[in-house]
């Protein structure tokens, strides 16, 4: 996905929070499509913007698209998930989020699954 791109340094990931951060989600995604080593960090600054913008649809999809990337998920991208279910409303969502939750290689945190069940 971002192969050939010009960014890469540690430094990055920083700007990509800050430009999500400012809610150009255009800007963090061109800077996330042009980053030379995606991690974790950068994966969850994504989903989590996309997530808090309302994109709940498209924040799954970078989910997917991460672990399809090999990519083991943190604490972090599990609470963003589940806020993106909680931005949609619609009936049914927040159970296909947590069958995806539930079928990766990691375990939600309780209090994270509780906070969201309000």
């Amino acid at each position: 996905m971002a192969g050939g791109g010009c960014y890469g340094g540690a430094g990055v990931g920083g700007l990509l929070v800050a430009v999500k951060r400012c809610e150009n989600m255009e800007a963090a995604l061109q800077v996330f499509t042009e980053m030379e080593h995606l991690n974790v960090v950068s994966w969850t600054s994504v989903v989590t913007g996309l997530a808090e913008q309302g994109s709940a649809k498209r924040a799954l999809e970078m989910f997917q698209e991460m672990l399809d990337a090999g990519i083991k998920p943190n604490d972090i991208i599990d609470i963003a998930i589940l806020s993106a279910c909680s931005y949609v409303g619609r009936p049914g969502f927040f159970e296909e989020a947590m069958q995806l939750i539930d079928s990766m290689s990691f375990t939600a945190k309780l209090n994270n699954y509780a906070s969201y069940m309000e």
